[in-house]
């Protein structure tokens, strides 16, 4: 009983710690954030800290793995099997809204890295971002191939689809000064979706 109440205190304890560095890091960025601060944040000591990663790098590392991990999971299963490219895409949009929804800070670290031309991108870019890139360009191709959408540079579409949903992310406190008080109201998951949707199929439908 004494082992297992210790294990959840140590399991929590981890988790604390990472939930606390990726607000930091999404505020701060990796550079000007320190550990102490994030065993500050974390309400345990520095040595904590260290106990359960090495460095600051393994626990930026982990944060984003993890984050990057559960992205790509929700893709896989957001979107339909046996569905056509358009559903497909739909499905896509649905669930790029609905993760960075939940998980803004996850798009805050990612931006900070990109906008810093930090060490980290080659890395996030190669073993995370174009997983993702690959599985929303192979739907538009599929489009293509099957006669759904218009020959066009499906490449080019790709950043276009995944940039429109990101802006919205980026310039968020903007955004919702904006838009009208009524839509403010409702969750963006409730309405960006499809906008997004007939927007593009605008442009890739012809």
């Amino acid at each position: 009983m004494a082992d297992k109440k210790s294990k959840e205190i140590k399991k929590n304890s981890k988790e604390i710690i990472l939930r606390s560095a990726k607000v930091l890091f999404a505020m701060h960025g990796f550079e000007l954030t320190t550990v102490r601060e994030i065993a500050g944040k974390a309400g345990i000591n520095v040595a904590m800290v260290y106990y359960y990663f090495n460095t600051k790098e393994e626990l930026h590392q982990n944060i984003i793995d993890d984050a990057f991990k559960s992205f790509y999971q929700s893709l896989k299963e957001g979107v339909g099997q046996g569905k056509g490219p358009e559903e497909k895409i739909y499905d896509v949009i649905k669930v790029y809204i609905t993760f960075l929804h939940h998980d803004k800070d996850l798009h805050r670290i990612i931006l900070r890295e990109t906008v810093s031309q930090s060490k980290h991108i080659d890395m996030i870019v190669k073993k995370y971002i174009s997983r993702n890139f690959d599985l929303v360009h192979s739907i538009i191709k599929e489009g293509v191939q099957k006669g759904t959408f218009r020959e066009h540079d499906s490449t080019l579409s790709t950043f276009s689809l995944i940039g429109m949903i990101l802006y919205y992310f980026t310039y968020e406190p903007i955004f919702i000064r904006l838009i009208s008080p009524k839509k403010r109201e409702k969750p963006i998951t409730e309405f960006l979706p499809e906008h997004i949707f007939n927007l593009f199929m605008e442009g890739v439908k012809g």
